[in-house]
């Protein structure tokens, strides 16, 4: 929450201050009362302040000549008509010097300057201050928001929001085009003023827009140590990501983590433990019986790391490749079992209702080896493809968009996957595959009907068997003879994306594995992880794209 600014008053800061030297651009060294400076509600570490206290005191004993003890000055800020010096800097260092008992502080004063410019200055500085940059940054880039023309009609976190969502056009907001435009201009030059990436501010906000804000401001980066004083912000993420705008059960999941000092996978896990409580008692009960302690090793990404370490140790038809390939088949048979806790999970907590496997078409695999899962079929007649003829299907981009759209009535979305499923498998098919094309009009044929098999298959198993009605055209696609060549490929297409796997994200992976090797829908996955649908789309999207891009390498 942003803190109302201070209403002006007629006096003359600068005739209480002592002034020792004025620099070059007006500003001006000088020791000020303590009580001149402006403090506000700013997040500060307190361990950080009891050592500059020490650390101080320790100076001021040592080098008398410095009048306060300090190293270096804060800096603060001249506002017109104001009788107070805010703090553009040095948020620790005075109240350190309070904690001394000092009546007056070295500072550096920059005069006439705007409360705009405080801001800015502030958020320019936060981003030294590691321990509480996140809840720094987020209080002054709401404030710096309030300076804006658009205050009123949007808050800051929905402005970085139209930067980075193509689709979101502003007009539910009531805003016109250049209105959207201009808030994307403003993001670009804070950030780019800031020397802060966007994307990583985008980020924070998010997290803080569904976070209780006590918690926001609590959070601070960990210290060494075996003790967790406050949550981190990576905590805090992990536990309103789960539980959006429940400040109540976020708080007790703060608690839980703090007192029993918590991995942020762990928090995670207790914060899905509780999420379909329906009361603080419920969520306690839930904590209190540990049933998150079976969650746990869905959050974990150390064999990940582990395996990515392996394999780039690995040296080709060697003992080490050999212990790579046990290591991958392990790590695999692993995720399986772990897509297997969650849909177990889900179902515990009540998120999840799985239809009967007859009624959904589903069929989950009943076992984790990656060698029963794969596709036994031989490969068949081959034509050579290559990255010429990979970019001529991608160039059929919006015009096998455009036909999916049409002849299925689906969503933009979900065009959009299809196709990108499509050209996974293509970009697979090119490096293990040949086959026979003589013509882009065969291509571009090939191309329609696998992104037309991909759009039936993804349509038939999210219907119910007895709801659904296979039309002539589908029977055709899906019983086609080039098609059925192209899944006796299946085997290959498998055993390179269970290579790569470790590769991407976790929640990616996870989400990939439920879709590809579960068969289960975009709504099923969201209700087992968690999460919405069209988050599920982006972590698949974003999977499938960065496998892609793995193979093509």
């Amino acid at each position: 929450m942003v803190e109302a600014r201070p209403e002006y008053r007629h006096t003359k800061p600068f005739e209480q201050v002592t002034i020792v030297n004025k620099r070059e651009g007006g500003l001006v060294e000088a020791y000020v009362p303590i009580s001149l400076i402006y403090t506000q509600d700013v997040p500060v570490d307190a361990s950080h302040v009891q050592e500059l206290a020490d650390s101080i005191a320790k100076e001021a004993k040592s080098r008398p000549g410095l009048r306060t003890g300090q190293l270096s000055p804060v800096l603060l800020a001249e506002v017109e008509e104001f009788d107070q010096l805010p703090i553009i800097d040095g948020f620790h260092r005075v109240p350190a010097l309070k904690l001394l008992g000092s009546q007056e502080v070295y500072a550096t004063i920059r005069p006439e300057s705007s409360w705009e410019e405080i801001v800015d200055l502030r958020i320019l500085a936060a981003t030294t201050h590691r321990a509480v940059r996140f809840s720094r940054l987020v209080e002054w880039i709401e404030e710096a928001w309030t300076f804006s023309p658009w205050r009123d009609k949007v808050k800051v976190s929905q402005a970085f929001q139209l930067r980075f969502t193509a689709a979101m056009t502003g007009a539910r907001l009531g805003l016109s085009p250049e209105d959207v435009d201009e808030m994307k201009n403003w993001v670009d030059r804070k950030c780019d003023q800031w020397h802060i990436s966007p994307t990583y501010l985008y980020q924070q906000l998010t997290v803080a827009n569904v976070a209780d804000p006590e918690l926001v401001k609590e959070a601070r980066e960990r210290r060494q140590g075996r003790t967790l004083e406050s949550i981190t912000p990576l905590h805090l993420s992990a536990i309103a990501k789960t539980l959006p705008n429940r400040h109540d059960l976020q708080r007790l999941v703060a608690e839980e983590a703090k007192k029993e000092v918590l991995t942020v996978p762990q928090t995670r896990a207790v914060a899905v433990s509780i999420a379909n409580a329906s009361s603080l008692d419920e969520a306690r009960d839930l904590i209190q019986k540990e049933n998150w302690k079976k969650l746990e090793a869905v959050y974990s990404p150390s064999r990940a790391r582990e395996l990515r370490l392996q394999q780039a140790r690995k040296i080709d038809g060697s003992t080490e490749e050999r212990e790579y390939k046990k290591v991958l088949e392990t790590f695999f048979e692993d995720e399986m079992e772990i897509a297997r806790l969650m849909i177990e999970n889900a179902i515990l907590a009540g998120r999840y209702y799985p239809a009967s496997s007859e009624a959904t078409n589903v069929q989950l695999p009943t076992s984790t080896n990656p060698t029963e899962i794969l596709s036994e079929q031989p490969a068949t007649e081959e034509f050579p493809m290559d990255d010429e003829t990979i970019s001529k299907i991608y160039d059929y981009k919006e015009e096998i968009q455009r036909h999916l759209r049409s002849k299925f009535k689906i969503h933009p979305e979900d065009a959009e996957d299809y196709f990108s499923q499509m050209l996974l498998k293509s970009i697979v098919y090119m490096k293990k595959g040949k086959f026979h094309f003589t013509t882009d009009f065969e291509l571009r044929a090939w191309a329609f009907r696998l992104a037309d098999q991909a759009a039936i298959t993804e349509l038939r198993s999210s219907v119910p068997t007895e709801d659904q009605n296979i039309s002539e055209y589908e029977v055709n696609i899906l019983a086609d003879p080039v098609n059925l060549d192209e899944e006796a490929t299946d085997n290959e297409y498998r055993e390179m994306l269970i290579k790569l796997l470790p590769s991407v994200g976790t929640e990616q992976r996870r989400t990939f594995i439920l879709k590809e090797f579960y068969h289960l829908g975009y709504d099923d996955i969201a209700k087992i992880m968690g999460l919405n649908i069209s988050y599920v789309r982006v972590l698949l999207f974003r999977a499938r794209s960065g496998l892609a891009r793995q193979i093509s390498a």
